[in-house]
């Protein structure tokens, strides 16, 4: 099953996140700060991460999550960052630092969903005690 990571301070925007993608088929991790997101970085891979870049009012802690992803991961999940600040320096800061996609806030759901890649479907374990036939 894949597995996103929802990185957002807002609980209403998680929340309606996590249901929304767990409705299609995707295992969903949240964190609301900077720590949060950083343990679920360092201990679990992610076929996709959806992060806000500021987590504080002003703050860019998306940079920082970004480039935490670049040292713990040997293969980079799709990041797509969301932000209020319409600006192109933060449009390219974030690319700069291995962001695929920059997306400003509100964004649509079934929009940011068709940039995602395809959950896996989950694999149905053989019972080991049936004989194959």
């Amino acid at each position: 099953m894949s597995r996103l990571l929802v990185v957002d301070d807002s609980f209403a925007l998680r929340f309606a996140m996590r249901n929304f993608f767990e409705d299609r088929g995707y295992a969903v991790d949240e964190a609301a700060d900077l720590e949060s997101a950083r343990q679920c970085l360092v201990h679990r891979s992610y076929a996709a991460v959806i992060l806000d870049w500021s987590l504080t009012p002003e703050g860019s802690e998306g940079a920082e999550l970004l480039r935490l992803l670049k040292r713990v991961r040997k293969r980079k999940p799709f990041v797509v960052v969301l932000t209020a600040l319409i600006s192109a320096a933060v449009e390219q800061q974030a690319r700069d630092l291995g962001a695929d996609r920059v997306l400003w806030k509100p964004a649509e759901l079934n929009a940011l969903a068709q940039l995602l890649p395809p959950p896996k479907p989950v694999r149905k374990r053989r019972d080991p005690k049936r004989p194959r036939s």
